[in-house]
């Protein structure tokens, strides 16, 4: 496994000086490093789920100086994910990352806020069912 994942980071950080890229590129990509250390198989496309929530969050709920939604947040997510995950190796990759999401984000959230953040989890993830209290 590590093989792996010193190959696709070097991949990465090659990639990053050849080609100029966006900003939501680099996240993804520090995002997959981040996943690919914690243990998780499908790191690139919940990167990208990720990098996505936290973008629309900040453009959609109330702006709050206590809302955070940069590397900080990530990196908390990811750590959370990561101790979900050895807690419980047989849930779905998706599952623990809303778990996270849920369980770090919620709490620092007003109450208006919390229904449309469930929303876009909601549509980030189809098909998988979860309660929104």
């Amino acid at each position: 496994m590590w093989k792996h994942v010193k190959k696709t980071i070097n991949g990465l950080l090659c990639w990053n000086f050849v080609y100029k890229i966006t900003t939501n590129e680099l996240n993804v990509m520090r995002c997959v490093c981040l996943w690919l250390f914690s243990g998780f198989a499908n790191a690139k496309p919940l990167s990208r789920k990720m990098v996505k929530l936290y973008k629309l969050s900040s453009e959609q709920l109330s702006q709050q100086d206590h809302y955070d939604f940069g590397m900080r947040a990530v990196k908390s997510v990811l750590v959370m994910a990561g101790a979900l995950k050895r807690a419980n190796p047989t849930l779905v990759e998706d599952v623990v990352l809303i778990r996270a999401f849920k369980d770090s984000n919620l709490p620092k959230f007003l109450v208006q806020d919390v229904e449309l953040f469930m929303a876009i989890i909601s549509d980030l993830f189809p098909g998988i069912f979860f309660k929104k209290n």
